[in-house]
This record gives structure tokens, sequence and C-alpha cells, in this order.
């Protein structure tokens, strides 16, 4: 994932994408604002930030499948440099679910009830694969095999309800996958799993992108679940990526007093009998247009110039940046 242009093409390339919603009571929330990136192809990119940054809107915008208040009101993003914007519903089609997988928030929500899990993945390969009832439901098997599902044949006439979260998950994980997709896009994968399933699913996920070949983007609250397996972060807040960098230089010198913040509230960063570091204040009204930096209320590093000027978004090196107006001097304090 970068911002910058390279000699290969990206899989992935969103430029200036900018996405509202209206909330209901006449205002107009700006979720995405000039949002840019790209993805390599087998990469694993991670977008992390608070609730409300941002995040889901920017993933969902990718296969343009947002709620009906959300607009996508300008930008670009190109898969194989094939504007996904300006696509036909028909194309679309093509797309989802055979090019780019998506895995949901919640799998319980997301899969259906009334219908067995072979069928919810048969589904998805008789369309975009043109495989018989009988192909569909041998490749449908061998899905569940390939996520970690003991008796798959027998577990395809099951339903949702019959599996426990994890296992749920893992079959959502099936049939984003069921089509070798060039992209997966997970959607905060992990939520409402306890820690050591948290890391079997992902553990999963990145098993399959190496074996598979595929790009994921991985959408996340927690820097500490991305440490280890993301090649590069971006870390959104208030719409915009405050910043972006390979993962092991962004957790090694974060250049970003959001992104510090961000590191200190992790659990494992605090000191024996100490409280919990907690960010303090509330994210940004998303509904107000702001001028100046939009974390100078929460940031302690705050100045003047931060209360009445927007920062850029520069390099501190050669694939890393920040928007912040002291980020080279946060990045050489290392």
């Amino acid at each position: 994932m970068s911002s910058t242009p390279k000699a290969q093409a990206a899989l992935l390339s969103i430029e200036g994408l900018c996405v509202e919603f209206d909330d209901g009571k006449g205002r107009v929330v700006k979720a995405v604002r000039d949002v840019s990136l790209d993805v390599d192809k087998g990469e694993m990119a991670a977008v992390v930030g608070e609730s409300g940054s941002g995040k889901t809107a920017l993933g969902m915008s990718i296969v343009r499948l947002l709620p009906k208040a959300g607009r996508i009101t300008s930008g670009k993003i190109r898969l194989d440099g094939v504007d996904l914007l300006s696509a036909d519903d028909a194309h679309l089609r093509s797309v989802r679910g055979k090019r780019v997988g998506v895995i949901f928030q919640d799998p319980m929500s997301s899969l259906n009830p009334f219908l067995t899990i072979g069928r919810q993945i048969t589904e998805v390969t008789e369309l975009h694969l043109g495989l018989s009832r009988r192909e569909a439901r041998e490749h449908a098997s061998e899905m569940l095999d390939l996520v970690g599902i003991k008796d798959a044949a027998k577990r395809l006439d099951q339903y949702p309800h019959e599996f426990s979260g994890g296992m749920r998950q893992r079959v959502m994980i099936a049939i984003a996958v069921s089509c070798k997709p060039d992209l997966v896009i997970a959607d905060e994968p992990t939520t409402a799993l306890d820690t050591t399933i948290q890391a079997q699913v992902l553990d999963l996920l990145d098993d399959l992108r190496a074996k598979m070949g595929m790009s994921v983007i991985l959408i996340s609250h927690d820097l500490a679940l991305v440490a280890g397996r993301a090649d590069r972060v971006a870390v959104m807040y208030g719409g915009r990526i405050f910043e972006e960098a390979a993962a092991r230089e962004l957790f090694a010198h974060p250049a970003n007093p959001y992104t510090r913040a961000l590191l200190a509230a992790m659990p494992e960063n605090a000191a024996a009998g100490e409280e919990l570091f907690q960010i303090p204040g509330m994210p940004p009204d998303l509904s107000i247009e702001m001028q100046a930096c939009e974390f100078a209320p929460r940031c302690g590093q705050a100045e003047a110039v931060c209360n009445g000027t927007r920062p850029p978004f520069t390099a501190v090196s050669a694939e890393h940046f920040s928007r912040c107006h002291f980020a080279a001097d946060i990045f050489s304090r290392g």
C-alpha cells in the first residue's frame, strides 16, 4: 500500500476518494476525505483507526456496498487499471465475489440463517465459476477443509446457528476465497471473538493469502492485531489517512501523535500496575468541515499552527508519510 507512484502497477489504486452519509438529522457526514492509497499484488495492507474514522466506509466503497444513506462524491478506484466507480452493474457483479471477496464484521448477520452453509458457498461458485451443483458442492467441501473445518462434507448441510463464532468466521472466509479472488477486504473480521480465536482467524487469513497469492485489506481498530501480519499500515483519523508506512517502520518509528497514542493504548505497552492509557477527548464531528488538524483538540503536542491550519501529508522517509506539522521532528526522535 502506498501513496506514491511505483514502477509496477498496483492491484488496487484509490485516488482522492470522498464518501459522505446523510445522518437522518439533516446533516451530511463526510466519512472519507480525499483518501489515496495503493494495494500491491500479494500484499496485506492494514487500515487502522478508532470507530468512526472512516475505515469501513473506505473498504465498502471499493465494491460499492455502502448503505443507502452513503454515496461516493468524488475520486477513482481502479482494480488492475479499470475504474470501478464508473463500471456498470454487470461489471460490478462480476467483480464482487469473483475478483474481490469481502469478510464482514458479524458473520451471524451476514450469513443467511435459512440456508445451509453449503448452499451459501455453492451459490457463489455456481454464479462466478459456472460450476454445476455437484461440482460446486465438492468445491465447497474443499473450501471448508481449507479453512480448517473438520468433517467438511457433513457440515455443508448444517446451518449457521450450528457453528461457533470462530467457525462462522471461517465459513465467511471460505465464501470470500472460494473463487480465488485477487483481493479480499476483511472488515474487522475478529470482532466479538476471544483473543485466541482472533489470532487463529488472522493466521488463517494470512496463510491463505500466501497460498493463493491474493492481496488483503485488513480493517481493524486494533494495532496489536495487525502487528506481525500486515506488510504496510495506513492509520485513519477523521476520515483521512494520518500516517502510512511499512508496518515494521511504523511500529518502530511512528511519525504522528495519533499513531503514537494508539500504540500507547495497546495493553502490552502498559507498565505493570499502571492504568491502560486512553486517548483523551472524542473523535471529531465529521459533519463539520475543519481547516485545522482534526486531531489537535486531543493532541498533547498541539501548537497554534495545529488549530489554524490543516497539516499536509508529507514524506518523512522514502515510503513513510505523516499528516502532521511536526512529522519530521517526531520521526527523528524515533
